[in-house]
């Protein structure tokens, strides 16, 4: 783990065992997957594996959530089953076919996402929040504001967070909501494991809950 001295994280990828995940083991696990609400998946198990994880979750009526990190170029035979698209900024530019600092608004960004056969896209904004892209309407969601030491693992609270709201049949708004709240709660404490928020942890004047 690294981390600059404004608290921003630096994203390091060693693969291991994860590198090993293949079509036939994620296959064995699918009547585990079948019985879940949501999927979560992302980006550092191979394409292969992705696809598999997807395509059960899809034929089981899940909701499909995939975080794109690491971003790389993805096939349409997984794109077309993710329901919920959930990029940062920089992945959003990189998954759109853009320079990872192109000086370009997320309105943008989110439409050359869905363009490529998504559902939603919910493309997180940092302390700015999220932008939940739907194609019928785009509506941006604040992050509570918090005192910063570490933002390492913000997105993978932000991410848990809206698929526990999504199994528990919150709108992508209100997941959104939930998920920025995860992810700004965590941002106020070292290391990873450690930032990861429970339910009804205090933040600021409230609580972390989903209703």
């Amino acid at each position: 783990m690294f981390v600059e001295e404004d608290g921003e994280n630096e994203i390091v990828v060693v693969p291991g065992a994860n590198a090993e995940l293949d079509r036939e083991r994620v296959e064995v696990a699918a009547d585990a997957i079948g019985g879940c609400d949501v999927l979560l998946t992302q980006l550092e198990t191979p394409d292969e594996a992705v696809a598999a994880a997807v395509e059960v979750a899809a034929d089981r009526g899940l909701d499909v959530v995939l975080n794109p990190a690491p971003a790389r170029d993805l096939p349409t035979s997984i794109l077309r089953h993710v329901d919920f698209l959930t990029p940062n900024e920089t992945e959003a530019r990189a998954l759109a076919g853009r320079p990872p600092d192109d000086d370009v608004d997320p309105e943008t960004v989110s439409t050359e996402l869905r363009d490529l056969g998504v559902g939603t896209v919910v493309l997180t904004l940092g302390g700015d929040g999220a932008l939940v892209d739907d194609g019928t309407e785009r509506v941006r969601v604040p992050a509570p504001d918090v005192d910063v030491v570490d933002t390492t693992g913000a997105g993978d609270a932000f991410n848990g967070a809206f698929a526990v709201a999504l199994a528990e049949g919150a709108t992508a708004e209100r997941a959104a909501r939930f998920g920025c709240a995860a992810g700004a709660a965590s941002v106020t404490t070292f290391d990873v494991i450690p930032s990861l928020p429970s339910r009804g942890f205090e933040l600021g004047s409230g609580v972390l809950r989903t209703d």
